[in-house]
């Protein structure tokens, strides 16, 4: 879980991203198919808000297979995760070029992680 808090002292009555409020969540279950490959699937959920905007809250489900060299497991690293999956989000300032409104999106991501 994530608490986000923005403050601008020097610009307390514009609302920017530099004046906001958020929180955030992820879960995430992985199955092991062999020793270097598993499959995920996550959900994350957000809220954010900002004075004087109606708030934003998201909703993001991905599934897919994982690449592990260093064998299975949620923290195994390094990981190369290749997810599908859909988006919610309430307002459209959450997803670039969308109208009014909540919208759902499909997504596709390419993801590297390692322990440095």
């Amino acid at each position: 879980a994530l608490l986000d808090v923005l403050r601008d002292t020097d610009d307390v009555d514009n609302v920017t991203q530099g004046n906001r409020w958020g929180a955030s969540t992820v879960g995430r279950a992985q199955l092991a198919l062999s020793r270097y490959v598993s499959v995920l699937g996550e959900a994350s959920v957000a809220h954010e808000a900002a004075r004087g905007r109606r708030a934003r809250r998201t909703w993001q489900g991905k599934g897919g297979l994982v690449l592990s060299p260093a064998g299975a497991g949620l923290d195994a690293r390094p990981a190369i995760r290749i997810l599908g999956g859909v988006q919610h989000a309430s307002e459209p300032d959450a997803w670039p070029g969308t109208p009014t409104g909540g919208h759902w999106h499909a997504l596709v991501s390419l993801e590297g992680e390692a322990w440095f």
